[in-house]
């Protein structure tokens, strides 16, 4: 075993054959629908009407998902980042990116 090899974590992705950017886009779209639902509830305390903000929200995370897959793509194949480093600024992009948007859209309350 290289010493390498012996240091890398478990859960080390290059250990799967897994690419970066479509393990990162499923784990995204894996964790959509906790995200509405406690978004939903306690982030933004919302009673607006699930056919209201699901659609909204759907719209925006379809976005987020869009910018997590070619975010990771970019920083990985392009830049040249380390997976995790990479997932690391996708996600704090991406995180700005869905609050904002669901506060201002999918959760806001009605006038």
């Amino acid at each position: 075993m290289s010493a390498n090899r012996a240091v890398q974590p478990s859960w080390d992705l290059s250990s799967t054959g897994w690419n970066a950017a479509v393990a990162s886009t499923l784990g995204f779209a894996a964790s959509l629908w906790l995200n509405y639902a406690l978004n939903r509830r306690y982030t933004f305390a919302s009673d607006r009407p699930h056919a209201h903000a699901l659609p909204r929200f759907l719209v925006i995370a379809s976005g987020g998902l869009l910018l997590t897959a070619v975010g990771m793509q970019i920083a990985v194949e392009h830049v040249g980042l380390n997976y995790l480093v990479s997932q690391l600024i996708v996600t704090g992009v991406v995180t700005i990116w869905n609050f904002v948007l669901n506060r201002c859209w999918s959760f806001r309350q009605a006038p």
